[in-house]
C-alpha cells in the first residue's frame, strides 16, 4: 500500500462539519525491517523527514526516523540560544550573594540530557552559551564572575533523575575542555 491521506467528515466543538486529515502509512513486518534494516536507516539518514512505519501484520506499532526528524538544525540553534539567554536570566535573577550558585533550571537540565545523548558538541556548545550569557552578555552579570569548575558542579543537579553516572562524568570532562576553548581561554580565569 502506497502513502495515502484519507479525509474523513468529523464536527468540531462548534458543532461545524469538519474534515480531518489522516495519513495512511506503507506500514513494513518486522521481518522486512530485520532484513533490510541497513537501507531502512539510509532512508532515514538521507531524507530526516522519512519515516519508515513497522509492526506485526503491518499494524504501524513502531517507527524508525532520523534523530534529526522533528526539529531543523537552523530551529534548534534558535531555540536553544533562546533557551540559553532565558536560562541566564534566571540564574541571574535567583542568584543571592551569599549562597552558592544557584542551581540550572529542571527544563534546561532535560534539554542538556537530551542533546547530550543526540549531540555531545551540541550540548556543550549550549552550557557554553549559558556561562557566556552569565559572564559577558547580560548587563546583570554577577561579580565575581563564575568560574567553568563551578558552573559545571551545578548541571548534575538539573538533569533528570537515573542520568547515568558514567555520562555525568562524560558531560563534565567534555566540557571543562569545551567551554574555555569556545570561550578563547586557556584555562581557569577568577
Amino acid at each position: 500500500m502506497a502513502n495515502m491521506i484519507v479525509f474523513r467528515s468529523t464536527f468540531d466543538s462548534r458543532g461545524l462539519l469538519a474534515y480531518v486529515r489522516f495519513m495512511v502509512h506503507d506500514t513494513k513486518t518486522a521481518s522486512e525491517v530485520r532484513t533490510n534494516f541497513s537501507s531502512f536507516v539510509a532512508q532515514v539518514v538521507e531524507n530526516p523527514y522519512a519515516r519508515i512505519f513497522f509492526g506485526s501484520y503491518r499494524k504501524p506499532e513502531a517507527v524508525l526516523m532520523s534523530s534529526r526528524a522533528d526539529v531543523p538544525d537552523e530551529v534548534l540553534t534558535h531555540l536553544l540560544v533562546a533557551t540559553a539567554c532565558n536560562e541566564a536570566e534566571m540564574i541571574i535573577r535567583e542568584h543571592r550573594p551569599k549562597n552558592s550558585y544557584p542551581r540550572i533550571g529542571d527544563g534546561t537540565g532535560k534539554i542538556l540530557a537530551w542533546l547530550w545523548r543526540l549531540d555531545p558538541d551540541r550540548a556543550t556548545k549550549f552550557l557554553t552559551d549559558i556561562l557566556a550569557e552569565l559572564r559577558h552578555h547580560n548587563p546583570r552579570a554577577p561579580k565575581p564572575r563564575i568560574k567553568v569548575s563551578e558552573f559545571l558542579e551545578v548541571i548534575d543537579g538539573a538533569l533528570p533523575h537515573g542520568f547515568p553516572t558514567a555520562e555525568l562524568a562524560a558531560l563534565r570532562r567534555k566540557a571543562a575542555i569545551d567551554i574555555p576553548s569556545r570561550l578563547g581561554e586557556d584555562g581557569e580565569k577568577p
